[in-house]
C-alpha cells in the first residue's frame, strides 16, 4: 500500500503516485494537506486499511510524518500491528534490524532540515 501527500494546491501528486506505482503499490492513498495538519483523512483511511503482513510505502519520510516524534509514533504503531514500512527516497525498510536503525537516524535528519528551512534567520548585530 502507498501513501502520498502534497502540502499545497500548487503542488502536484503525479510524481509521487508514479513512484509508488512503479514500486508495486496495489493501492495508494493521497492527501493534499500540510504535514502540520493533524486532519489527514487519506492517511487515516490508509492506516485503517492496512493489515498484518502489509507494507506501507511512502515516497519520502517528510511526506508521511510531521515531526520526528510523529514518525516514530506512527512507524512504531505499524510495527506493533506487524505492518512493514518503506521509504523509497531514503531506501528504508523497517522490516530489518538495520532498517529500523537507519529509520531513526534519517527521521532525525529530516526533522532537522525542516526546522532549518522554517526557522527565522537571526538578525546580525
Amino acid at each position: 500500500m502507498g501513501y502520498a501527500r502534497v502540502s499545497t494546491g500548487g503542488q502536484k501528486l503525479g510524481r509521487q503516485l508514479d513512484t509508488l506505482t512503479a514500486a508495486g503499490c496495489r493501492r495508494i492513498f493521497a492527501d493534499t494537506k500540510s504535514g502540520k495538519n493533524i486532519d489527514r483523512p487519506e492517511l487515516k483511511a490508509c492506516h485503517a486499511f492496512l493489515a498484518a503482513g502489509d507494507t506501507l510505502v511512502v515516497p519520502s519520510l517528510d511526506r508521511y510524518g510531521r515531526s520526528l516524534a510523529d514518525l516514530i509514533t506512527m512507524v512504531g504503531e505499524l510495527r506493533r500491528r506487524e505492518i512493514g514500512f518503506t521509504s523509497l527516497h531514503e531506501s528504508l525498510d523497517t522490516t530489518t534490524l538495520g532498517g529500523r536503525l537507519v529509520f531513526h537516524v534519517f527521521a532525525a535528519l529530516a526533522e532537522f532540515i525542516r526546522e532549518l528551512i522554517s526557522s527565522p534567520v537571526p538578525a546580525r548585530a
